[in-house]
């Protein structure tokens, strides 16, 4: 029986120090959301994001689970530039539509394993983007983030270098206010959830909310945040605060939108890396109008 155990003992160390993920993530504790993002703060002063445009039409791209350092870098390159090359083809149908990119939205697992290079290259993914198309890149953090206690280098390298953050976009119409929440667990965490109800409740502004886990998924109940009352406290706070969108990741290969009673719709989208997806969404903040053009770069 004391042969059997040590064995034991000595595969699970073997495994937790071979595990590309870390030791920590292998003993996984879903309370790590309590010391990474207790507040939701506000950086629209610090992030300076441009005004909508006066008519209220505006659009966003949308990439997730970009997962740097899968792959060889090299290669990683390659589907970084065919992106960019996307990016600027979209950019100007997008504005002859009347519909100009704001800016790029990713819904985590920027890196693979949560590793100081990974969150490097893809820190200089993201400033490629800006330098060739002039836009920012607004991130999430995802489950994959935090392996190897990569949050550090997350708070390092990713701006606006919070984790659970929002900000304002101004518009004659009406201002639209943007929350970028931190999943990464698979749960928000009782200090985040009641930061995001006191924020959307003194927040009269329309709201867009982006996350790496769903709340619903069309139904495919692994893929989302597992705590049933968590789930109820979201929607209840979003329903009543003039939320429209929600979108996540997380999923890899499933695309679905569902629209909880005409409140607000959730959008989860495919997985950058595995099937090259990205999307553009457009709003109209007059008629309340979505559309999500999801397309292989």
């Amino acid at each position: 029986m004391k042969k059997i155990t040590a064995i034991l003992i000595a595969f699970v160390c073997a495994f937790c120090f071979s595990c590309s993920f870390g030791v920590d993530e292998f003993f996984y504790r879903d309370d790590q959301v309590h010391k990474r993002s207790r507040n939701v703060v506000d950086v629209s002063d610090y992030v300076n994001a441009h005004d909508l445009p006066s008519h209220g039409r505006f659009s966003v791209a949308v990439i997730t689970d970009v997962h740097v350092g899968a792959e060889s870098f090299s290669k990683e390159s390659e589907y970084f530039q065919r992106y960019i090359f996307w990016l600027k083809n979209k950019m100007a149908e997008n504005e002859s539509l009347g519909f100009p990119v704001q800016f790029v939205v990713c819904l985590g697992d920027l890196t693979y394993n949560g590793s100081e290079t990974d969150y490097r290259n893809y820190s200089l993914f993201a400033k490629e983007i800006e330098r060739q198309t002039g836009l920012k890149v607004y991130s999430t953090v995802g489950n994959h983030d935090i392996y190897n206690s990569g949050f550090q280098y997350y708070l390092e390298n990713i701006y606006p270098h919070e984790s659970s953050y929002r900000f304002e976009t101004k518009c004659d119409i009406q201002n639209v206010s943007w929350y970028f929440l931190d999943s990464a667990n698979g749960t928000f965490g009782k200090p985040q959830l009641e930061s995001i109800k006191k924020e959307m409740e003194n927040d009269p502004n329309l709201k867009i909310v982006c996350s790496h886990y769903p709340i619903y998924a069309g139904g495919y109940c692994y893929y989302t945040l597992q705590n049933v009352d968590e789930r109820d406290y979201l929607l209840s706070v979003f329903s009543k605060n003039n939320v429209r969108l929600y979108m996540a990741g997380h999923c890899h290969i499933v695309r679905n939108s569902y629209d909880f009673s005409n409140r607000f719709t959730e959008k989860v989208f495919e997985s950058s890396v595995i099937n090259h997806n990205a999307a553009i969404v457009r709003y109209d903040i007059s008629t309340g109008q979505l559309f999500c053009d999801r397309e292989t770069y």
